[in-house]
């Protein structure tokens, strides 16, 4: 709907806000949208109900959802999170590139997302890569002082973009789950 929006600057993020306490928040450095509604009640949905309404806000953002898929809760299953799959493997990026989080809590909507999307893939000419086993990543993963902290272990692809964003390379490679992001297990084991 039409409304005034007071659009301000500071270095590379435009915020754009409105008098319905509404905020889009775009950084132009890493091409990340962040919009927050304050709803100012909070709607008691179920975590079941919450399924189907994020789903129908996720379609209102006219986000390509050909390889969008649910990827888990967190927040007390207040926050739900739709990562881009490749051949059935989660997409992973540091700047959060192909992953969308949706949160409902104390009468506030949050949507976090990225303008960047995969697009059309390449063949490259490249031999297979051979990961190690999930048993020797554990091991290996024991060594590090945060291993008690570690949440889970899984198989994805790390999304490598070159200088101009065009191109992105995946990579295959384990993540962990560590304080609630998944990360390069190599982060670990250096």
């Amino acid at each position: 709907q039409r409304s005034n929006i007071a659009t301000s600057k500071s270095g590379d993020k435009i915020v754009y806000t409105n008098g319905n306490n509404r905020r889009l928040t775009y950084n132009r450095a890493n091409g990340t949208v962040n919009y927050k509604s304050y709803v100012g009640s909070d709607e008691h949905r179920s975590t079941d109900q919450l399924y189907s309404y994020f789903y129908n806000r996720l379609v209102k953002t006219g986000v390509q959802l050909n390889n969008v898929r649910f990827d888990g809760t967190g927040a007390h299953q207040r926050r739900f999170t739709y990562r881009t799959f490749v051949d059935g493997f989660p997409v992973f990026n540091d700047d959060d590139y192909g992953s969308i989080a949706l949160e409902a809590k104390n009468g506030t909507e949050r949507c976090q997302m990225s303008r960047y999307s995969l697009q059309v893939p390449l063949p490259l000419n490249r031999r297979q890569v051979k990961l190690p086993s999930s048993g020797e990543v554990i091991n290996m993963l024991n060594a590090s002082p945060h291993f008690k902290e570690f949440r889970g272990l899984r198989v994805g692809y790390l999304w490598k973009t070159s200088g101009d964003n065009k191109v992105v390379k995946l990579t295959p490679t384990y993540f962990v789950k560590y304080h609630g992001n998944w990360v390069n297990y190599e982060e670990f084991v250096k």
